[in-house]
């Protein structure tokens, strides 16, 4: 069903394709000039629940870094959740003009799942189709490269766990209810989750203390402590508003146990996140399980990690004792160095090889 799609043809040649995955945290855009080749990926903070010009400035990164005189855009998003839109359907709406007006002179389509690829005009009826998909994008991607595998990609937010058998994307969810219920999407990230979510008590020290529901520190403030964070993934205010070194990120964490960090070696705090790291690591874990299960993968099958706590991702495939496959492996990377890589907006990269694929070839 996902494969088909991509087989017509256009009456347009553009030189090149950019991914654009709009999130609610972060715009990130990858550009292809091939059906497996990119040559620019670019993430930039975009926190749309504070208004429609967050898009607009990191647009404007992005315009920094591309040359979009002779690509085409090819569209998927999340940020049409975040609740400075009445509803999905507004916030669709509302980010396609926001795109429009930046690009005005670029061809769009949108990924509208298995309706394939959409123009603005269509958006007010496929919303539905087009809200959330990209987890699809990335499926629909990696099923043209690997047979059979559980692909995980976790990002700052949320972790998507999809199966793929023969070459297809297996879902048993499409809608973000419908995924949350299959727990193919596991609504936990190695940034923005706030730690409360992650576990409600931890040891300190040998005693087990509940942790007060509070905003006082997130996954990123765990992952500086195990010193797993990339730096190009910790771009969001710390939630104090005070530095991202270890030392802040203690303070932020004593404080969800009610300590000030100072009255604790650094270590103590070390161990906690050490522990909250594991609650997650166990949360995603069951998930890929009953998506194992369900798909009926064979034990030959390996993980395919994506997203900037793929690192997580590494230990999962280790414990399910299969081989470990990272996803920026499956592209061909012209001129990427430092900073965030395919794997990283594996939504933003898919959805451009597969457009290239679609219209380019």
């Amino acid at each position: 069903m996902f494969l088909s799609m991509w087989t017509s043809r256009a009456d347009v040649s553009p030189e090149s394709v950019m991914g654009l995955d709009v999130g609610g945290a972060h715009l990130k855009a990858v550009s292809a000039t091939g059906a497996g080749r990119v040559s620019q990926v670019v993430q930039a903070p975009c926190p749309l629940w504070k208004g429609l010009e967050q898009l607009h400035a990191a647009i404007d990164r992005v315009h920094e870094q591309f040359n979009c005189s002779h690509c085409m855009l090819a569209v998927t998003m999340t940020g049409e959740l975040v609740d400075h839109f009445g509803d999905r359907k507004e916030g669709i709406v509302r980010i396609a003009e926001a795109l429009l007006h930046r690009f005005e002179d670029n061809e769009i389509v949108y990924f509208a799942g298995s309706k394939g690829w959409v123009h603005r005009s269509e958006l007010g009826e496929l919303y539905a189709q087009v809200a959330s998909a990209n987890w699809l994008a990335s499926g629909s991607f990696i099923a043209t490269q690997l047979k059979d595998a559980l692909l995980i990609d976790i990002g700052s937010t949320t972790t998507d766990v999809i199966g793929i058998r023969e070459h297809r994307v297996v879902n048993e969810g499409y809608s973000d209810p419908e995924r949350l219920h299959a727990r193919e999407l596991v609504y936990c990230g190695v940034a923005r989750t706030p730690v409360f979510a992650l576990c409600s008590a931890a040891p300190v020290e040998g005693r087990l203390i509940p942790l007060m529901n509070e905003y006082f520190a997130n996954a990123a403030d765990v992952y500086r402590l195990t010193g797993e964070l990339p730096s190009h993934a910790d771009t969001s205010p710390t939630l104090d508003g005070r530095g991202r070194g270890q030392d802040s990120s203690a303070i932020r964490l004593a404080r969800m146990f009610g300590y000030d960090a100072a009255t604790k070696p650094q270590d103590t705090w070390r161990a906690v996140a050490v522990y909250v790291r594991e609650q997650q690591v166990q949360t995603i874990l069951d998930a890929c399980r009953k998506q194992m299960l369900r798909t009926g993968l064979g034990l030959d099958a390996p993980v395919a990690g994506a997203g900037t706590g793929r690192f997580l991702v590494r230990e999962i495939a280790r414990r399910l004792n299969r081989p470990y496959v990272d996803c920026a492996g499956l592209f061909e990377q012209e001129g990427i160095k430092d900073g965030p890589d395919t794997g990283d907006c594996l939504p933003a990269a898919s959805l451009a090889c597969l457009a290239y694929q679609r219209y380019c070839l």
